[in-house]
């Protein structure tokens, strides 16, 4: 976690991965689809493309985040990502997103990877 000059910046092995500085780089971390209904997300990170995906009416989001601790940092930005911890429609799991995609019967309209 990192913050200077007034903005927030989550690091994660020494790289930057996500900040809230200015619309360029939150735009890099949204994704769109027409009509998703059902959408997996490899990777939380600091949670702004699961806000992005949670703005839109989606009935389920599951995503998985392999590293706990990167779960507890993205709370640090949930004035920018509209804290979609606290949206029903999340299932957050911290494991592999691989093994969770390969025990799943679930169908997903969307699988957006954030990455690291």
């Amino acid at each position: 976690m990192q913050n200077r000059e007034g903005v927030r910046s989550l690091m994660v092995n020494g790289k930057i991965d996500a900040s809230a500085r200015g619309e360029k780089d939150i735009a890099t971390q949204i994704m769109l689809h027409k009509d998703p209904k059902n959408v997996f997300l490899v990777g939380y990170a600091s949670g702004m493309t699961a806000g992005a995906l949670l703005t839109h009416p989606i009935e389920s989001l599951e995503a998985a985040e392999i590293s706990p601790s990167i779960v507890e940092a993205s709370k640090l930005f949930n004035h920018f990502n509209g804290n979609p911890l606290a949206d029903p429609r999340l299932d957050l799991q911290v494991r592999d997103a691989r093994q969770m995609l390969m025990t799943s019967d679930k169908m997903h309209d969307v699988v957006p990877l954030v990455c690291k």
